[in-house]
């Protein structure tokens, strides 16, 4: 039964490839039939067959276009998603310091707070950016430094030394990235050309669906 179906198909396949309105067609026919020539056990028999490969096609072609629908609206989301990186509304993730240079960090000062000199016993220990990410500062070892929740909390935004009770010498800022406006019009042609394949799917999904064909 299974080969069967699998032939079947295999055929249908073939032979409408991508016009699903003249496969909806046809398989109304197979229906008209099957109910015209019911008296006809020899008849009926064939289109009876006809009619259970066609649902079967029809359930392999549904799976198909889901599969496609939901794969295009993952590249669709992508595309947003690069849109507002392009336009600035949101900023890249940035990566979270690593445990192994967390430890190094902790090493280098001592498990103690640079600034008031608490330990890990008396309080939690953080490791902060001496210059802020926001103001260009990364994540080498020497721009990193262990403050308590109570120190770091009282830095906030600032480019500061821990210990030194000065402020550090900022990294001059890099001027605002401008929008690329041709990016993001490509972009969004491309944007608009997924949503074009999705909506065309959307509707073979609707006409499959309103087609009058039943599993007998």
């Amino acid at each position: 039964m299974k080969k069967e179906a699998e032939k079947w198909c295999e055929y249908c396949s073939k032979l409408y490839g991508n016009n699903l309105k003249l496969f909806l067609k046809d398989s109304k026919d197979d229906l008209n039939h099957l109910v015209k020539y019911r008296s006809n056990e020899k008849v009926f028999k064939q289109y009876e067959k006809n009619v259970r490969g066609n649902f079967l096609y029809l359930q392999k072609m549904l799976a198909e276009k889901q599969a496609e629908i939901f794969f295009l609206k993952k590249q669709l989301n992508e595309v947003d998603l690069n849109n507002q990186m392009i336009a600035g509304k949101i900023k890249p993730q940035r990566k979270p310091i690593s445990a192994s240079l967390r430890h190094e960090v902790f090493v280098k000062d001592g498990f103690k707070c640079t600034d008031c000199g608490a330990t890990n016993k008396e309080r939690t220990l953080h490791v902060d950016h001496i210059i802020p990410v926001s103001q260009g500062g990364g994540d080498e070892l020497s721009n990193l430094q262990t403050l308590c929740d109570k120190c770091n909390l009282a830095k906030s935004n600032r480019a500061w030394l821990g210990g030194t009770g000065i402020p550090v010498e900022q990294p001059i800022k890099t001027p605002h990235k401008s929008i690329d406006y041709r990016k993001l019009a490509e972009e969004s042609g491309k944007r608009l050309e997924i949503k074009r394949e999705i909506l065309k799917l959307i509707k073979l999904k609707r006409l499959v669906r309103t087609a009058k064909i039943i599993k007998c």
